[in-house]
């Protein structure tokens, strides 16, 4: 797949704007008091969601976004804004509704399964629909193109206005629909329903043939240029009047398909954007899409990740075709602005609580480092017989997870030497720590970086492990 360059393009997204709110703990019991689960806190995360994260997405990706929304009044909009705010090639358009609130959607999380998800949500006033159209005529003339991002809650109720608009300006219009009436969306350039949307439509999906006729129908019947269909693990099909591109799935752990549309989306957008060929662009959706299904909740990869990771598929180095040194890695991340989270331990004998404690940590920032002490270190801190995997070995394996960007060894006792000369935005530790008692906590915070205790995966112990093997247990 070829390497994209989006620095030039305008994206301007228009759409149904919310947070996303994530509550992690874990579940030991039932409640005495009715039959349901206790959830036992122990840290939050909010993200951008809806509109918002499409055009989070196609920010991550090097594009300038403009993203047009409705938001309340409230401290949810507060922080949406400071959200965007802190992204960059975001601008955004939102539009105050002094009347309602801010849509939130709470997701609990426990020993990584969802549990419930409790959304908040409001009917907009007219006053403030008629905004979208003004704030859209404002920004089409800068836009290279459009996505409309319908997610049913009223923001796009015009779209078919917003779509007449775009092409009076000659601007292509790229829609990720909702619901069974596509009648609001006549005459888009490219729509992208999921295979469920798709059948709702009226869409057959018995195999790859009918999915294509079917869609070739849909496009005649409403004025369409193109249907990207998204097939989940079946990958997805993009049909125009004349031809079919179809990619399967890559194959890769599937953690969370929250927020794989809006990474589909946004990523076709930039490479049509780009006036790249159908090809490329269902090709970077589609590596779009599979790096977002291994993370937990929302999650926006960079054009970094996506070359990075084709760079793998390709049977290359994970990085450059000469492996870099971890001080041009670290510089390169700090170059380009990425928040860096870094963690410590031995990983000794990896095992499930290692890689959940590890998935969690990497969704705190752009790329977690992971330190891991020294065979001479963890001789030392653990006695004769340890390790039981050389450093080679654990940085092997741990290299291998998808949510470790990178493996420093070192050699010292504690690695406060190494968080000296190389400080994270994020330092992280489980919760068998103290905030004040974590290596590294001064100065990280001296810096103006953070300290995160991540909730404990309870059941799991390398000690233990290794005792139960030799007979001690």
């Amino acid at each position: 797949m070829m390497e994209f360059d989006f620095s030039s393009s305008n994206i301007l997204v228009v759409g149904d704007v919310m947070l996303d709110q994530y509550m992690f703990g874990n579940v030991e019991r039932i409640s005495p008091e009715a039959p349901v689960p206790i959830f036992k806190f122990s840290y939050k995360e909010i993200r951008l969601g809806g509109a918002a994260n499409v055009a989070r997405c196609a920010a991550r990706l090097g594009a300038n976004v403009n993203v047009i929304g409705i938001i309340g009044s409230d401290k949810d909009g507060d922080l949406l804004m400071s959200l965007l705010s802190e992204l960059e090639h975001m601008e955004n358009s939102l539009i105050r509704d002094e009347l309602g609130s801010t849509i939130n959607k709470t997701r609990f999380i426990a020993n990584g399964q969802q549990l419930l998800r409790v959304d908040n949500e409001r009917y907009l006033n007219a006053s403030a629909l008629k905004k979208v159209k003004t704030k859209f005529n404002e920004s089409i003339a800068n836009s290279d193109l459009v996505i409309i991002s319908d997610y049913n809650k009223g923001t796009v109720a015009g779209s078919l206005e917003l779509i007449k608009i775009a092409h009076l300006n000659n601007v292509p219009v790229i829609v990720d629909p909702k619901g069974s009436d596509w009648e609001k969306y006549r005459g888009a350039n490219v729509i992208t329903p999921n295979l469920k949307e798709f059948v709702e439509i009226g869409g057959n999906a018995k195999d790859d043939f009918a999915i294509a006729s079917s869609a070739k129908e849909l496009i005649k019947k409403y004025n369409l240029d193109k249907v990207l269909v998204t097939k989940s693990e079946k990958g997805m099909s993009l049909i125009t009047r004349k031809e079919v591109y179809s990619v399967p799935a890559l194959e890769n752990d599937v953690f969370d398909v929250t927020g794989a549309g809006d990474c589909v989306i946004s990523a076709f957008s930039c490479a049509l954007s780009v006036k790249s060929s159908m090809q490329d662009a269902i090709d970077l959706a589609n590596q779009s899409a599979s790096i977002c299904v291994q993370n937990l909740g929302t999650y926006a990869p960079t054009r970094l990740e996506i070359n990075s990771s084709c760079e793998i598929k390709e049977g290359r180095n994970n990085r450059e075709e000469q492996p870099l040194t971890f001080d041009e890695i670290f510089a390169r991340e700090r170059n380009l602005g990425h928040k860096i989270v870094m963690t410590n331990g031995c990983f000794d004998i990896l095992h499930p609580g290692h890689i959940r404690y590890l998935c969690d940590a990497s969704k705190l920032g752009d790329i977690l480092i992971v330190a891991i002490n020294s065979d001479e270190s963890v001789k030392t801190l653990k006695g004769e017989g340890r390790p039981i995997n050389s450093q080679n070995i654990r940085r092997e394996m741990l290299e291998a997870l998808a949510c470790v960007g990178c493996v420093v060894i070192f050699d010292s006792e504690t690695p406060s030497n190494l968080y000296k000369k190389y400080t994270p935005d994020i330092l992280v530790k489980g919760a068998d720590y103290e905030i004040d008692s974590v290596i590294g906590s001064d100065i990280v915070r001296k810096h103006g970086g953070e300290v995160i205790i991540l909730g404990f995966h309870d059941g799991f112990s390398s000690s233990s492990i290794i005792e139960h093997i030799r007979g001690e247990k």
